[in-house]
């Protein structure tokens, strides 16, 4: 999982421009250009939602608490900028940290709906008919995806990879290097 400290702000400006011949070596249309760049940044807010988001659903403990109370919706709110459902992400950024500071109870309740009522389960794997004898053959195909483009959960999570933080955490990474292609105009 990630750590409050790995969620970095969202910066427009350290996204890279679309580059002028960097495709075929021909120049793009500026009209082209506009639409490119606003896609790169784009997806880098996502990147960073999703990141913010997979921090959210981690237990709330310690520095993921401090992040909940004071960075998730200024972060939230710094990539929705950038975003069509922004105004929607950032009110939901900002109702949970005003939650999160309100009560001490989040852990508890984040026990009670993910782990002991498991009202809301957070594993992909437990959704669906006959989940028990598709788990195995899942969680290995969740790996190989992870494995083939260079993610590796942290160790220090104890999840399994069909937990939704790490889905959230490869989807950042899908997003950046996306965003990155793009940006050189690879794609």
């Amino acid at each position: 999982m990630i750590t409050p400290k790995s969620v970095r702000q969202f910066d427009s400006s350290t996204v890279r421009p679309f580059q002028e011949g960097s495709a075929g070596g021909t120049a793009e249309p500026p009209n082209r250009r506009t639409a490119e760049q606003g896609s790169v940044a784009s997806l880098a807010a996502r990147a960073a939602t999703a990141r913010a988001l997979a921090l959210a659903l981690a237990p709330p403990r310690g520095a993921t608490f401090d992040f909940l109370v004071g960075g998730l919706a200024r972060k939230v709110t710094d990539a929705a900028a950038h975003l069509e459902d922004g105004p929607a992400l950032r009110a939901a950024a900002e109702t949970l940290a005003r939650a999160a500071a309100e009560g001490e109870g989040l852990a508890a309740e984040h026990q009670r709906l993910f782990y002991t009522e498991m009202a809301a389960t957070p594993y992909e794997t437990e959704y669906g008919r006959a989940s028990a004898a598709r788990k195995g053959p899942a969680l290995a195909d969740i790996l190989g995806f992870y494995e083939a483009f260079g993610f590796r959960p942290a160790p220090a999570a104890a999840e399994l990879p069909d937990h939704i933080g790490a889905e959230l955490e490869f989807l950042g990474l899908l997003l950046l290097k996306d965003a990155d292609a793009r940006g050189r105009g690879a794609v």
